[in-house]
């Protein structure tokens, strides 16, 4: 996240500015890293902060916390966070909740379920989760270079060989490899993709609410939608869709709201996820 410029400032201006509402409260930082957040959130006045990791980051962010003088403040918990039975001290329930769940396409690699449990376990009625709603949307995309690239070569895959004397003749052999690409088109291909490569407009897939979502919502999401084509943008229209997701920032009472976008309008921060997998109506690419 640190090296995500416009996601960590997103973040920071959503609590900086919201300091009335973080002032004297308890906020728990779900998957806090290196405990980023948990500063953000002891800087805007936060009476006590708890970030839970369970990867050996958890470590730096103790050592971090120390470095600038919030150990007073902040407590971080190495472990998994569904593995708690009682948060420290005499805290049975928490303010706001922080997180940075968001995973590729939304959901890969996404700690959803898991503010979903913290949120049900420990967050006081009317609590506050940041961010507390995640825009998804589908979009057709067309990248003929990334396609011969990653699809294309397989088809004549040549291992060169190499000359140990001037005598010797070079072999080189050409393999059929083209079932490989059978497997690349079931797993998820993420990469950066620019507004020029939009072939369809944007369509509003899935709203995710962490205010009201519950893990079934979760487990399965089937949603009928429609892309229109570009008209300047005919060719191979239907070849490739693109999944993209937008978290929206909190609707916090006076202070308005807060975006970051993942979006093809800010080509150096999209990510993008392709699969085919489940999808067998999308044609071949």
């Amino acid at each position: 996240m640190l090296r995500d410029k416009v996601r960590t400032k997103t973040y920071f201006n959503a609590i900086r500015h919201n300091r009335h509402i973080f002032k004297d409260k308890v906020v728990l930082d779900v998957g806090c890293g290196t405990g980023i957040l948990s500063l953000f959130a002891a800087n805007a006045g936060a009476k006590k902060v708890i970030g839970v990791e369970s990867s050996d980051i958890a470590d730096s962010a103790k050592q971090i916390v120390l470095d600038n003088k919030k150990d007073h403040i902040i407590t971080i918990i190495k472990g998994k966070l569904e593995d708690l039975e009682h948060l420290p001290g005499d805290i049975d329930s928490v303010d706001i909740i922080v997180s940075e769940f968001m995973g590729y396409n939304l959901f890969l690699e996404s700690m959803a379920e898991t503010v979903i449990y913290a949120r049900d376990k420990w967050l006081k009625p009317g609590g506050l989760i940041f961010p507390d709603k995640c825009l998804f949307f589908i979009v057709g995309v067309w990248d003929r270079i990334r396609k011969a690239e990653i699809f294309d070569a397989w088809n004549n895959f040549t291992v060169r060989g190499t000359r140990h004397n001037e005598t010797d003749g070079v072999d080189d052999l050409v393999l059929d490899l083209s079932d490989i690409r059978k497997v690349l088109l079931r797993r998820p291909l993420i990469y950066q993709v620019r507004e020029k490569q939009l072939t369809t407009e944007p369509c509003l897939l899935y709203t995710l609410n962490m205010k009201t979502v519950s893990h079934s919502d979760l487990r399965c999401i089937e949603m009928p939608f429609s892309l229109y084509s570009l008209h300047h943008k005919l060719e191979r229209t239907t070849c490739l869709c693109h999944l993209l997701h937008r978290p929206l920032y909190p609707h916090i009472q006076t202070r308005g709201v807060f975006n970051i976008s993942m979006g093809p309008h800010y080509p150096l921060e999209t990510i993008c996820i392709f699969s085919r997998q489940n999808h067998p109506h999308l044609p071949e690419w």
